[in-house]
């Protein structure tokens, strides 16, 4: 691997330079089945960076068409939802209650691929690596319900604090 100032890719939104290799490529080259489930940040979005398939829940996708998340949302009646990933802009950090139902969140939609995935394996069947990347906890919060509302906040202990902490005003 390369330091991000030496590959040029050092934020979001920046493709990795033509011809990079990725550990990746290294593992599939050595026979291995390389999946990819959840947020992955590819610049271009579907960029080949050496998993066979990717099976895509973005934070801000261009378009349904490159997001499988999305696309399923959609089969499953719920295209109305315009922020299926948590609204933005002036609510981005305050914790906000999902629009969907658990079993349609994009985070039960990630693991039950990565499950769903696993559990097809055969133990014949060549060695595997599986990348999960969930969004969350990423802003904007959205835990689906109950679970936003499970604990009262006012009743949750303070963070504790380091010796090294400053004081707040």
């Amino acid at each position: 691997g390369k330091w991000s100032h030496n590959n040029g890719a050092y934020r979001n939104a920046i493709p990795l330079p033509g011809g990079a290799w990725t550990f990746v490529q290294a593992l599939g080259a050595a026979g291995y089945e390389c999946r990819a489930f959840g947020k992955m940040h590819f610049c271009p979005v579907r960029a080949d960076h050496g998993f066979e398939r990717l099976e895509l829940s973005e934070e801000v996708p261009s378009a349904v068409a490159e997001d499988d998340f999305l696309i399923d949302l959609h089969a499953a009646g719920f295209d109305h939802i315009d922020d299926a990933h948590g609204v933005r802009h002036h609510m981005y950090y305050l914790p906000q209650p999902s629009q969907l139902p658990d079993e349609l969140h994009t985070t039960t939609w990630t693991a039950q691929r990565t499950i769903d995935f696993l559990e097809s394996r055969e133990p014949d069947d060549r060695p595997f690596f599986a990348f999960t990347s969930f969004i969350n906890p990423h802003p904007p919060f959205d835990p689906t319900i109950p679970f936003a509302s499970l604990h009262d906040p006012a009743a949750l202990p303070s963070p504790a604090r380091g010796a090294n902490d400053r004081e707040t005003a």
